[in-house]
């Protein structure tokens, strides 16, 4: 497995084809909404992302390098 992904990535076959599903200002918005009181499940449906994900975003676990 690890020898596959190393394989991937030199090639360039690491990335999605249609980019990122989410951009740095849709992370800024999910983090005010969450600040603002608003749940996870309504900041997934608006963004059309999973509530883990939203949850990720908000821990920064996920996208931490954007403020």
């Amino acid at each position: 497995h690890r020898d596959n992904q190393a394989d991937k990535a030199a090639k360039g076959r690491n990335r999605s084809p249609n980019g990122p599903r989410l951009t740095p200002g849709d992370v800024r918005d999910i983090r005010a909404r969450h600040a603002a009181g608003e749940s996870r499940r309504a900041i997934a449906r608006i963004h059309s992302i999973s509530m883990q994900s939203v949850t990720n975003i908000v821990a920064r676990r996920a996208w931490r390098k954007i403020d």
